[in-house]
């Protein structure tokens, strides 16, 4: 008898022990997931800013190539100029 109930005592402490481990395991994958949320949206806000900065850089090297061709065309109408 008294191997019956230490069988059950012990089965009984592994049963705690498992539904222990479960909640701790439950509330750190609420964690992970509120995480995972969070560094989600911190990535699509990270893809926005890269999109609106490559875009200001398109335009401003854009206007880098319009005054570079520009100074070309007055270098060489000064160079046409002064030959002629």
């Amino acid at each position: 008898m008294v191997d019956v109930y230490l069988m059950f005592t012990w089965r009984c402490r592994g049963a705690k022990v498992l539904e222990n481990r479960i909640a701790a395991d439950e509330e750190r994958i609420k964690l992970l997931e509120k995480e995972l949320e969070m560094t989600i949206v911190f990535g699509e806000e990270a893809d926005r800013k890269y999109e609106e900065v490559s875009r200001r850089n398109k335009f401003a090297i854009g206007r880098v190539d319009i005054s570079r061709g520009t100074a070309r065309r007055a270098r060489r109408s000064r160079n046409v100029n002064a030959v002629a």
